[in-house]
């Protein structure tokens, strides 16, 4: 005390230790976590003592006497007690995984902690509008250039917060391009103009890449440079979600700010970025197309659904396939029909760093059943011989000649199939070798049904699984059960009961086709070599009995397939050219 004095008043005061009375204190619990301060010897004589009775920072400490105040009452934390201190030791930092994004470019942020006590350590993101906790936590750069900082503050008790920042600039101008923000703006016809200021670093003739949406249909948008005459462009047709980058162009932009108006001149669009030149980051020029090998399959038969990427910008983009239950990423993507009738959509999406994401969808339709149309599932059971028989019952909708098709695989080798319907007389078909897990659709022949039908297959010879049978109702031709050929009305074609036939087989490149496909159903007859090249392909509508003549004799010996999708499947038949 300054003095040596313990008068009421007296400045509490630093000074060289001496060892005097007046330096050594003593505390004294006043039993609710507070402690008052007296010099040792002194106590009941007066307290260390804020003068003024004042709780701001900056307020003195002085001797008074005990009053029992709240400003003779003092509180104390621990700041360094051995193995009670409180674990502070830790330190954090901040990055991000693109410093020079576009505007909206998606980006993350990371932070990181070091030391010995990170456990218990709690993170708060803040900075441009942005909030969470986790790292990486993903982000879009803001829609205007410039530099942004983003801080992490870590939290722990009993420590001090520490932060650390990371910062981005957005699309910075170089002599290679800049792209600024559209901010999502519509236009449905040229009197509504949307202007924008892009800031070029210098002057000279630059490609513009529009990013847009036009989900009503296709568009003509509008463009105006510096006042200049309006020049139009095409705008492709968008999903309601998608939006879509094309290059829409070469103008003239000036050293420094250059005015830059946007309308529609047909359709609704709606306007997201503008990038000039060459150098602007992530491109988004691509689109997505997607389709199936067989739209019309018969309940779970194997098909292919694929995609494929056009434009400039094409790598970097990663798929992903969705719909149904399905997931995967690959073209194609091998799947099975659903195990019901009915309209099934497929999706790809495609992403890439920086662009909208953008989808295009397939559809099948699986196993209608009409009046004249009707299909049972197998359930995937084999026979290796002709003591193995499956049973099954086939329930047409109304009486008549059905062509019977089977879906199979037969991997292990060729086989030949039995079929025995309501107990009659056994009859016999080929079957084509398949690979692993591929199940292919034939015609195995042409029978009378009528009301509940036993239908009993087996193995005649070779190990085969049956998936699918169906029935298709005959409208030209009528024929019995143990009939082997039949006729059209007009008694001009023979086909056997197999329905696709090759003859001659083998051949020197010239053949006939023989084959049913009802009136004015569509297919494709195609003929392909082993390494899937078309050689042949010709669109048909159905007439009833066809009989196709092809010609191939300019084409070298060997093994090809000769392929009719139909719309509820594909049949196909191996044909040798021998020269």
């Amino acid at each position: 005390m300054a003095g040596g004095n313990t008068n009421s008043g007296t400045p509490v005061q630093q000074a060289d230790w001496s060892g005097i009375y007046y330096q050594k204190w003593a505390l004294r619990s006043t039993g609710d976590g507070a402690y008052t301060i007296g010099v040792s010897s002194k106590f009941g004589v007066g307290l260390a003592d804020v003068e003024g009775v004042s709780g701001d920072d900056g307020a003195g400490l002085h001797f008074w006497s005990e009053t029992n105040g709240n400003n003779q009452r003092f509180y104390f934390n621990s700041v360094s007690c051995g193995s009670t201190q409180t674990n502070c030791d830790f330190n954090i930092s901040a990055n991000n995984t693109n410093s020079n994004p576009s505007p909206g470019q998606s980006l993350q942020l990371t932070y990181g902690c070091s030391g010995n006590d990170c456990g218990g350590v709690s993170y708060a993101w803040n900075g441009n509008g942005v909030s969470g906790n986790s790292s990486p936590l993903n982000i879009n750069a803001p829609g205007s250039a410039g530099t942004y900082t983003y801080t992490v503050t870590a939290s722990k008790s009993g420590c001090s917060n520490k932060t650390a920042t990371t910062n981005i600039t957005v699309g910075n101008v170089t002599e290679t391009g800049t792209c600024i923000s559209l901010g999502d703006q519509c236009s449905g016809n040229s009197s509504e103009v949307r202007t924008y200021t892009i800031n070029m670093s210098s002057s000279g003739t630059f490609p513009l890449k529009f990013t847009y949406r036009a989900h009503e249909g296709p568009s003509v948008g509008l463009v105006r440079i510096n006042g200049g005459s309006w020049q139009s462009f095409n705008l492709g047709q968008t999903s309601v979600s998608q939006y879509v980058e094309i290059t829409i162009g070469s103008f003239n932009l000036n050293s420094g700010n250059n005015t830059v108006e946007f309308a529609s001149g047909g359709g609704y669009i709606c306007f997201r970025q503008l990038c000039a030149g060459t150098g602007t980051g992530s491109s988004c020029d691509f689109t997505v197309s997607v389709g199936n090998t067989n739209s019309n399959p018969m309940i779970n038969q194997a098909l292919q659904l694929n995609y494929n990427c056009a434009g400039g910008s094409c790598s970097g983009t990663t798929y992903s396939w969705s719909g149904n239950g399905v997931s995967g990423s690959s073209t194609p993507f091998n799947i099975n029909a659903p195990g019901s009738s009915g309209t099934y959509t497929y999706t790809i999406t495609a992403s890439k760093d920086g662009c909208a994401n953008k989808t295009a969808s397939t559809s099948i339709t699986v196993g209608n059943i009409s009046s004249g149309n009707t299909c049972i599932n197998l359930g995937g059971q084999c026979s290796g011989n002709s003591s193995e028989i499956r049973s099954y019952t086939l329930n047409p909708s109304s009486s008549g000649t059905y062509q019977l098709r089977l879906t199979y695989t037969s991997h292990e080798s060729a086989s030949v199939g039995r079929i025995r319907i309501n107990g009659g007389t056994w009859q016999t078909y080929n079957l084509t070798q398949t690979s692993l897990n591929e199940y292919v659709e034939v015609s195995i022949g042409n029978y009378y049904l009528s009301g509940s039908n036993t239908i009993e297959l087996a193995s005649n010879s070779g190990y085969f699984c049956f998936r699918q049978l169906c029935g298709e109702l005959g409208s030209s031709v009528r024929f019995g059960v143990n009939d082997d050929i039949f006729f059209s009305s007009k008694n001009e074609y023979v086909l056997t009961k197999e329905n696709l036939v090759v003859s001659p087989n083998p051949n020197t490149g010239i053949f006939e086709v023989l084959f049913y496909l009802q009136k004015d159903k569509k297919a494709t007859l195609s003929v392909f070599d082993v390494k899937g090249k078309t050689w042949f392909e010709q669109p048909i509508v159905g007439k009833g009995i066809h009989n196709e003549k092809i010609n191939l004799e300019n084409h070298s010996s060997g093994t090809f397939i000769l392929q009719l999708k139909k719309e509820n499947g594909i049949e196909v038949k191996k044909i040798i050219i021998i020269k």
